[in-house]
């Protein structure tokens, strides 16, 4: 049987998927990653990245 979050009852593959979702999700100490140049946030790194280099590829470089 698959975990499910007993905040929002969506279900993971694994545990470690399901323990991510509930700290990047529900979690008030986890600081989302905010671009630099428009101060949108983000869940994750990779996500941020991406939308570096697809909104702001003439602004910026970006680590990653």
């Amino acid at each position: 049987e698959r975990p499910a979050c007993e905040i929002c009852n969506r279900t993971y593959a694994n545990k470690g998927s399901l323990a991510k979702h509930v700290r990047e999700k529900h979690s008030d100490d986890f600081e989302r990653p905010a671009c630099e140049i428009c101060n949108r946030t983000y869940s994750n790194k990779w996500n941020l990245v991406k939308h570096v280099r697809e909104q702001h590829s003439d602004e910026a470089c970006v680590d990653g």
